[in-house]
């Protein structure tokens, strides 16, 4: 009755299996190098085990996730919200003030290109006046 065991080492004489050597194979009592640890933390997943053991670790995850969520959720309505009374204060604003500032910028740019042209024919002016000059 028992189990058959081989045992070599090809590393020469010392670390060899020498005749009447004995070895016992046992079942692993001391809870090392088995699957006992990972089965107790795959355990953990379904004992009530957290909030005075009303909760396990998967529920506690579930609740995080749905809170995280919701404040997302409220974040986003509260930005939208934000937005819109950010763009009604502006329109209220343009309106009493009577000025549109995308409609201002774009005069400027309109005077802007006035001036340049401007300055273009007083230069071209002056240098027809100095070549008439200098006839």
């Amino acid at each position: 009755m028992g189990y058959q065991v081989s045992i070599g080492s090809g590393q020469g004489t010392n670390g060899a299996p020498q005749v009447a050597d004995t070895f016992v194979i046992t079942y692993n009592t001391d809870d090392t190098a088995d699957n006992r640890n990972g089965a107790a933390m795959l355990s953990l997943n379904t004992k009530l085990t957290l909030s005075d053991g009303n909760l396990t670790y998967q529920d506690a995850y579930d609740q995080l996730v749905e809170s995280l969520g919701i404040l997302t959720s409220q974040a986003r309505l509260s930005q939208a919200a934000s937005e819109t009374l950010l763009r009604q204060s502006m329109d209220s604003l343009q309106g009493v003030a009577g000025v549109n500032i995308e409609e201002e910028a774009a005069r400027l740019i309109q005077f802007e290109q006035h001036y340049n042209a401007s300055a273009r024919l007083i230069t071209m002016a002056k240098d027809m006046f100095d070549t008439l000059i200098n006839i």
